[in-house]
C-alpha cells in the first residue's frame, strides 16, 4: 500500500497480473457481445444503452450532459443517440441547449422487448456457471463500474 492508501501493483506482481486479466476478459466481453449483437430489435448498442439507462435505474429524465458523463461520450454524440431514439418516438426532449430527454411509453415497452430478445442468445452462455458465482461477479463489476464513475478526473 502507498503512502495514501492505495494498492501497490508494483509490490505485488500477482495482483499486478490479475488486475491485467479482469481487464483483458472484460474487453474481450465487451468485444464479443458487441460484434455478436450489434443490433437487436432495430436498435444499436449505444440507443439501447440510453434506454436501459432510464429503465434500469428507474430515471425519470436526465440532461444532455449528464447522459454524456455517464456514458463518458461527448455531448454531440449523446444528442445524435437521443436525436435518432427521438425519431422513432422512443423519447422525449425539452428544446433547451441542454435539453432533457425522457423515455416514452413506446421508449420502455421497445427496451423489455429487446431484453426478451436478448435473453434467449445471453442465458446459455451464463447456463453452466452456478448462481450464486454469477451474483459475485455482477456485484463485482458493478463496483468497478462504480468505481470508473466516480474517479476524480471526471
Amino acid at each position: 500500500m502507498s503512502a495514501e492508501g492505495d494498492i501497490d501493483l508494483q509490490a505485488d506482481p500477482a495482483l499486478k497480473q490479475l488486475t491485467l486479466d479482469l481487464f483483458t476478459e472484460i474487453a474481450i466481453l465487451e468485444h464479443l457481445i458487441r460484434n455478436r449483437e450489434q443490433e437487436v430489435n432495430d436498435l444499436t448498442g449505444a440507443q439501447f444503452g440510453i434506454l436501459n439507462y432510464f429503465c434500469r435505474l428507474d430515471h425519470p429524465e436526465a440532461r444532455i450532459s449528464l447522459l454524456a458523463w455517464s456514458f463518458q461520450e461527448t455531448e454531440s454524440r449523446i444528442r445524435e443517440l437521443v436525436d435518432s431514439l427521438r425519431a422513432h418516438q422512443l423519447v422525449a426532449v425539452s428544446d433547451e441547449a441542454d435539453g432533457c430527454v425522457r423515455v416514452t411509453p413506446a421508449g420502455r415497452a421497445k427496451h423489455d422487448e429487446t431484453i426478451m430478445l436478448m435473453a434467449p442468445e445471453f442465458l446459455p452462455i451464463v447456463q453452466d456457471i452456478p448462481r450464486e458465482d454469477l451474483e459475485v461477479t455482477v456485484r463485482t463489476l458493478m463496483d468497478l463500474r462504480r468505481t470508473l464513475d466516480n474517479l476524480p478526473d471526471r
